[in-house]
């Protein structure tokens, strides 16, 4: 038996090891807890253990736990390699983000991490020279030299791996993909305000900089307003897929005094999600 919150006698666990590590892992859960949880849970049923740290980092339906669902990326790495390599490339490619690969820079599976990285690059090279779409790989592959880079020298070690130079990979796969991408943090650096196509702003990054007074509002006034005013007729589109229900309703909570179209237009992405799950 242990306590709640408010001191009210409860059950230590749910009697399954799944469920525990299910309901168990939340933001901020330590990462010895989680070791703890995912151990149990994997001895009692391998299968739904993988399916539950699909879940834990889903973020389109699961809890979108970016940190607690690495730290299981490093305990299957250490614990069951072999599980991990048959559903690496789909986990980061459907369930996460490519720079998830970087949990596992330094494990047994560093080999398997940087082929991933490297095969879908050159899959995405090849189809933005075929004209077809390409994946987010190259936005999430470190700078040279950035922080990231500088801590596990990830360009050096990709760059090994596909058989090139950094500046290679560079030239050949990673700036080439990124202006394809039409990254907005690249216009934001260079201040190229006026490139920026706002039907084309990913989710979280709307989320931040479509706030009253931030960056859009700032910058590109008028033509925010133009746009938003788009949402109205669907003349506009808004990525909103990755957003939880609460980052939407939480704003109408601050200094807003009038329905916003870029918040009603979110939250009828929400109400659509939840019909399709």
């Amino acid at each position: 038996m242990t306590t709640t919150w408010n001191g009210a006698a409860s059950n230590a666990s749910t009697g399954s090891a799944r469920v525990d590590f299910f309901s168990g892992v939340l933001r901020g859960t330590d990462e010895a807890r989680i070791q703890t949880l995912i151990n149990a849970s994997y001895q009692e049923d391998s299968l739904h253990t993988l399916k539950i740290v699909a879940y834990i980092r889903d973020c389109r339906g699961g809890k979108g736990e970016r940190q607690a669902a690495r730290q299981a990326l490093q305990w299957l790495a250490a614990h069951e390699p072999e599980a991990l390599r048959h559903n690496l490339k789909h986990y980061v490619s459907v369930y996460g983000r490519f720079d998830d690969l970087l949990a596992l820079v330094g494990t047994d599976v560093e080999a398997l991490a940087l082929q991933v990285y490297g095969d879908q690059l050159k899959e995405d090279l090849d189809n933005l020279q075929n004209e077809k779409p390409i994946s987010l790989c190259a936005k999430w592959v470190p700078s040279e030299n950035k922080s990231a880079d500088k801590k596990m020298r990830i360009n050096a070690k990709l760059s090994k791996s596909l058989g090139i130079t950094s500046a290679q990979l560079r030239k050949t796969y990673l700036s080439p993909l990124r202006a394809s991408l039409q990254l907005l943090e690249r216009f934001m650096c260079a201040k190229e305000w006026d490139k920026i196509d706002f039907n084309r702003v990913p989710s979280v990054a709307m989320h931040i900089h479509g706030k009253q007074n931030h960056a859009f509002e700032r910058h590109l006034k008028d033509t925010f307003q133009s746009w938003k005013d788009g949402l109205k007729t669907g003349e506009s589109k808004v990525n909103a897929s990755v957003l939880f229900p609460h980052q939407v309703v939480q704003q109408y909570y601050g200094k807003y005094n009038q329905v916003d179209p870029l918040l009603e237009a979110q939250w009828q992405v929400q109400l659509q999600k939840a019909r399709e799950l």
